[in-house]
């Protein structure tokens, strides 16, 4: 019997490895120091709620923002917004949901019109196109567990 439970434990935890390996890189957990430094130099202050403290990145004027929510000096949530009136959003929701879909189908747990929700070890992943008239909004948030 103890057999039988060691051999369950290692197909599990096996399974559980490879899953991680499988998963798409995020910066979810990174410190801020790291963060401000060496992968997205320069954030800005944004605000601080619940004791999280949100900075930004980018420039709203070129379309991309980048938002990044920190809890004790940690990255708990990674916000990309892209907006257009091109139909460059909409191009780039369609692109990362082929990607996404067609890599990870396996941790895909909802899908409807303009949102998709993924459930990693780690993290959720939602993806999500909204339309207010003719601007069109992506979102790429990474979410930590």
């Amino acid at each position: 019997m103890k057999l039988l439970y060691s051999l369950c434990f290692i197909f599990i935890y096996s399974i559980n490895l490879y899953a991680q390996k499988a998963e798409p890189i995020s910066n979810i957990g990174k410190s801020f120091t790291e963060m401000n430094t060496s992968v997205f130099p320069g954030m800005k202050y944004r605000r601080q709620i619940n004791g999280k403290i949100e900075y930004e990145w980018g420039d709203p004027n070129d379309g991309i923002i980048h938002i990044f929510t920190f809890s004790n000096k940690t990255l708990v949530t990674e916000c990309m917004l892209v907006e257009s009136n091109d139909g460059f959003a909409t191009q780039l929701y369609n692109s990362l949901c082929d990607t996404f879909i067609g890599k990870y189908r396996w941790a895909l747990t909802s899908s409807s019109t303009g949102k998709q929700h993924f459930i990693f070890t780690k993290y959720t992943l939602d993806i999500i196109l909204n339309l207010h008239g003719n601007t069109e909004v992506l979102m790429f948030i990474y979410n930590k567990l």
